[in-house]
């Protein structure tokens, strides 16, 4: 399809959903390079993150607390050690 020889083998899925109040991006992968998704269908970001950002944003949406707004200003994640 891309002119690959070999077998791409796929270790990270991505998704950005961009609605008005909060635009998230979806990582899912494996810090261990050496775990790979079984096929290249569920290591497309389009087939393994939707559930993820649908989920947290269902969830967001419902929270009153959060108040999401355009001036909504979120936390900074804490770091991945």
């Amino acid at each position: 399809m891309f002119g690959l020889e070999q077998v791409v083998l796929v270790a990270d899925g991505w998704f950005i959903i961009m609605p008005p109040e909060l635009v998230t991006g979806i990582w899912v992968g494996f810090n261990d390079q050496h775990i790979r998704f079984r096929s290249s269908y569920w290591g497309q970001g389009a087939h393994n993150t939707p559930f993820v950002a649908g989920e947290f944003l269902q969830s967001a949406s419902e929270n009153r607390a959060l108040r999401l707004g355009v001036n909504t200003t979120l936390p900074s994640p804490l770091p991945n050690d």
